[in-house]
């Protein structure tokens, strides 16, 4: 970071992936202030050099997200995830593994959130993305999987007790 910002100048596009990269790195080590404030960072030099709707900005949203999930603010990271899939959306269409994967990680917090029924649908829908891109039998797909299944049994659980 310090030699790309003496080389390239803080606006530099470079600038913003090693604030993502020391992000994702500090949210790693379970330091989520600091993981939040470099997703930040990235996430702003991206928004002002491609705007709203580009993929950096998708999974820098996605990142910050992840970051306030781990931190327990399921609230923001829930606002995060939605905002990251609705640019994917907007770029890709429903069908792309992108927009899968960014269903998959809103289903995660919804679900940490409690939200089960919201957290199924989503589910549901990135596994019959990644079924259709990726076969049944892809690591993504068996994740997505596993995330429907857990979601299912908490809240099949949830209604026995």
């Amino acid at each position: 970071l310090e030699s790309d910002l003496k080389n390239f100048g803080e606006g530099h596009p470079h600038i913003a992936i090693r604030y993502n990269n020391l992000g994702l790195a500090w949210n790693n080590k379970g330091h989520h202030d600091k993981a939040i404030e470099y997703c930040g960072k990235s996430l702003a030099r991206n928004l002002s050099t491609y705007g709203e709707r580009h993929p950096r900005v998708a999974s820098d949203l996605n990142n910050l997200a992840g970051a306030w999930q781990d931190k327990g603010y399921l609230g923001r990271a829930i606002g995060y995830y939605e905002q990251a899939l609705d640019s994917l959306l907007a770029i890709f269409g429903e069908q792309h593994p992108l927009v899968a994967h960014s269903r998959n990680n809103l289903g995660s917090a919804l679900r940490d959130n409690g939200d089960l029924d919201e957290a199924i649908c989503c589910f549901k829908q990135a596994k019959e993305v990644l079924e259709k891109m990726l076969g049944p039998t892809h690591p993504n797909t068996i994740i997505v999987a596993g995330n429907l299944v857990d979601a299912l049994d908490r809240k099949s659980k949830s209604q026995n007790s």
